[in-house]
């Protein structure tokens, strides 16, 4: 049965997840990097309004989470965003093609090109 488009990722997800036996919430994200051998890092020196930053060092890929934020459920949500940037099919390969070696996400935002930002709008239904 073929997977409804709106569901990709959510079936992405999943897929990770069981294959690493996590079936029951909460899930920890810094677990899921750790299994992939993901590094995940905090720092302090990231943009303000840049919440993580998922990156590519020639094979080996890191998360950078910014330390602005003091709430450990952010930082979860972040590190997880920056996981979806990592596991959904073809992604990686569209953010580091070009020999880019960086893909920082915004806080609050959904366009990363600054003259586009504007707040998140609320999600249709699929």
């Amino acid at each position: 049965m073929a997977i409804e488009p709106c569901w990709k990722e959510e079936a992405r997800a999943s897929e990770v997840l069981k294959k690493l036996g996590m079936n029951k919430f909460p899930i920890n994200p810094f677990a899921v990097a750790e299994a992939h051998e993901i590094l995940h890092q905090e720092k302090d020196s990231l943009s303000s309004g840049i919440s993580g930053c998922l990156m590519k060092i020639g094979d080996v890929f890191g998360i950078m989470y910014s330390t602005r934020f003091s709430s450990n459920g952010f930082k979860r949500f972040t590190v997880g965003h920056e996981l979806g940037h990592y596991f959904l099919d073809g992604h990686v390969d569209q953010l580091f093609g070009a020999g880019q070696q960086f893909h920082h996400s915004d806080s609050g935002f959904y366009r990363t090109i600054p003259a586009r930002r504007r707040p998140m709008p609320s999600l249709p239904d699929c």
